[in-house]
């Protein structure tokens, strides 16, 4: 099953509007989710157009999907299953895909962080800046989903790179490498998905 697109909190929709879709596809059955964005470069080693392996992630939207819920105690530590992360970088490695690891740390936007934010994020152990995905995956992991998640690397976050934020940067950095993107997708579809 693919969903198109995803509904991002700073649209205006309530927290439960943007997990919604989570809930709908456990109700499906469904067993392992992945997850894909775009992001800012925190980490000066990631570059706009590099694709990043989420292997954690920051929540600083300071809300939470599952407040007023009943916590279904499937949840697990580790909110991306670390069970598929040397599959991913063996599928990057058959493509040629150079695929980082990172940390994702997520804000409500829908303004980019500050350079303040960004240096404190990186404190904080961040390597990439993105305003999605986060509350997706909390609620997966609270129904004992697994999860896989992408980062598409599509500009330096504020204060790493030499000019200003731009919407259009974001959109042709993701263009460029959409190709690329592409292929390691479904390099996991075919060789994860298909064997669950």
């Amino acid at each position: 099953m693919a969903v198109q697109g995803r509904t991002h909190y700073y649209e205006g929709y309530s927290i439960d509007q943007v997990t919604f879709i989570v809930d709908i596809l456990h109700d499906l059955g469904v067993k392992l989710l992945m997850v894909t964005n775009a992001a800012g470069a925190v980490n000066e080693r990631l570059n706009p157009g590099d694709l990043m392996l989420i292997t954690d992630q920051i929540n600083l939207m300071f809300t939470n999907p599952l407040i007023g819920k009943k916590l279904n105690n499937k949840g697990k530590t580790d909110y991306y299953s670390k069970s598929y992360f040397e599959k991913i970088e063996l599928i990057a490695i058959d493509n040629k895909i150079a695929l980082n690891r990172g940390v994702l740390c997520v804000s409500s936007g829908p303004t980019y962080e500050t350079a303040a934010e960004i240096k404190m994020i990186r404190k904080f152990g961040g390597d990439a800046a993105s305003m999605s995905t986060v509350p997706e995956v909390i609620a997966a992991n609270n129904h004992g989903i697994d999860v896989i998640g992408i980062s598409c690397i599509t500009n330096y976050a504020t204060g790493i790179g030499k000019h200003k934020l731009s919407h259009e940067e974001v959109t042709g950095t993701a263009n460029r490498v959409q190709e690329k993107f592409t292929d390691l997708v479904q390099g996991i579809i075919s060789k994860i998905f298909i064997n669950l």
